[in-house]
């Protein structure tokens, strides 16, 4: 699997997410795909060329939850740019990392946007993540 590292991941979230969508069967997705669309440049984590499928491996980093006004804002551009992407025949999947650990809400995700696998998932790499390693921190 070397042969898939890719330093263009831009989170942890990310890696994992790209990762489970390989061992799923997935098509391999470009990352970081930019769109030019209504004089604006967006940019997304995973784009899946067969079906035009853009998907979003989302996390709470990006938006300054110490600073509600700038969080509210993060938040209202990323919906413009979602809006903007769905407009011009991008269907979207959104995920969180935690959706990716746990395998299934990611690949239900990918398949209810419209994205299908290639080829049979790889059931041993799949079994490694049940839980992420934080979860396996917590007590019980």
């Amino acid at each position: 699997m070397w042969e898939h590292a890719d330093g263009r991941s831009e989170s942890p979230g990310e890696s994992v997410s790209r990762a489970v969508i390989l061992w799923s069967g997935f098509e391999v997705p470009v990352l970081q795909r930019r769109f030019r669309y209504e004089n604006a440049v967006d940019r997304t984590d995973f784009f899946f060329e067969s079906c035009g499928v853009v998907g979003e491996s989302d996390g709470w980093g990006k938006y300054d939850l110490s600073d509600p006004e700038a969080a509210a804002e993060h938040l209202r551009q990323e919906k413009i740019r979602e809006d903007r992407l769905r407009r011009h025949g991008h269907p979207m999947a959104r995920w969180t990392v935690s959706d990716a650990w746990k395998v299934d809400p990611l690949c239900r995700a990918l398949h209810q946007a419209g994205v299908r696998g290639v080829e049979h998932p790889h059931a041993a790499f799949l079994a490694t993540l049940h839980r992420s390693p934080r979860e396996l921190r917590r007590p019980r």
